[in-house]
């Protein structure tokens, strides 16, 4: 019995559901089991999801690495190696293309925006999802207005904002590495309406991300993407609160929750579109190949391709062996800017950068130790 797994999609956590192994020379003898501490009992009844290097289960926060080694199961897929022996290069070059993806979807977002206003480019990328996505839609009945709910948090919250704010952004270097505020932004939404704990560690690590934040937001070179960065914090927020939410959910398919997410959101966004926004027509058919493309590649290469790499190497691996590779993300963003946008990088920018990518990196190496430690204490 192998724990469920979680994919992180773009900005938002999903839940899957791992495969039983099945190799008996792969698993510990079922009376060589340590006994189970409460949270893992949990766990095996509750659906588990990481962010970061941490599993959440049960409303508890603790390792991948603890959870793992009181199950007994080693976690190995189909390539049948374990964590100790890393990935194969295959899948490690995999791992890095994903990033580059969900790196130069910024990119690509800021092409679309020059010929698209920011509510009709969300509205129709939603909508070309919920038409690829339409086979993911069928789910049982109880898992409905929890998905409805989460389209209205991430498609008409999250996303509309985070596309409003690659909308304003003079430089989108800077709001491609604000984007990874989400991650403490969920730890402290978590202790704010889950009442969890944070140790010193992670507070430690949530107050060095802001600090970067607070260098980026106070760059004289910055001043000008003011409002971008403001909405790039109100895209986080509205991610983080959307982790609260797909926590409560079971184990369900990844696509059927962007499925969901496309229906709810897609109809919302081009109302709100035809209400507050202009022209449309004129703007659809002066758009040209360039910003159409642009629009599809945000939508298939970022939402389905990426998260669908990802869903195929959680099935193989570790959450802790594959979710570092996730800070390479901003840094493409930040190189790919550079290069096709002539974004200026500024000693604000990469001192800023450098602390909001280390306090995320802390909080998920001193979960995983912590954990670690405990688990070594009790054994």
């Amino acid at each position: 019995e192998q724990l469920a797994l979680d994919i992180k999609f773009h900005c938002f956590l999903i839940p899957i559901g791992g495969r039983p192994e099945t190799t008996p020379s792969r698993r510990l003898k079922k009376s060589d089991n340590p006994p189970l501490s409460p949270e893992v009992r949990l766990c095996r009844g509750f659906p588990n999801y990481y962010l970061g290097n941490s599993v959440l289960c049960a409303g508890k926060c603790t390792s991948a690495h603890s959870v793992e080694a009181e199950s007994g199961t080693l976690q190995t897929g189909s390539t049948g190696r374990s964590r100790a022996h890393g990935m194969t290069l295959w899948h490690t070059t995999i791992a890095v293309l994903i990033n580059l993806l969900w790196g130069s979807m910024f990119i690509a977002a800021v092409i679309g925006l020059r010929e698209f206003p920011p509510i009709l480019f969300t509205g129709i990328r939603f909508a070309l999802l919920a038409v690829l996505l339409f086979a993911f839609l069928r789910v049982p009945k109880p898992l409905i207005a929890p998905l409805v709910r989460i389209g209205l948090v991430m498609g008409a919250g999250m996303y509309l904002t985070l596309y409003l704010s690659v909308a304003l952004a003079e430089n989108t270097a800077s709001i491609a590495v604000f984007s990874k505020l989400e991650v403490p932004f969920a730890l402290l939404l978590g202790v704010l309406l889950l009442r969890e704990r944070m140790d010193v560690a992670r507070i430690a690590g949530v107050c060095i991300a802001m600090i970067g934040a607070a260098i980026i937001t106070f760059d004289p070179a910055a001043f000008d993407d003011m409002p971008a960065l403001f909405w790039m914090a109100v895209s986080c927020g509205f991610s983080a609160y959307g982790f609260i939410q797909i926590r409560r959910l079971g184990k369900i398919h990844p696509l059927s929750i962007v499925a969901w997410i496309s229906v709810v959101s897609a109809p919302i966004l081009l109302l709100t579109s035809l209400t507050f926004e202009s022209d449309h027509f004129a703007v659809i058919q002066d758009a040209t190949w360039s910003g159409w493309l642009a629009l599809v590649y945000t939508a298939v290469m970022s939402s389905v391709v990426a998260n669908s790499g990802l869903y195929f190497l959680l099935q193989r691996y570790p959450v802790n062996l594959v979710t570092p590779f996730g800070l390479l993300s901003p840094i493409f963003a930040v190189i790919g800017g550079i290069l096709f946008l002539d974004d200026v990088l500024t000693l604000g920018l990469i001192f800023g950068g450098i602390l909001i990518l280390f306090g995320v990196t802390w909080i998920n190496l001193r979960t995983t130790r912590t954990d670690e430690n405990a688990q070594m204490a009790k054994s």
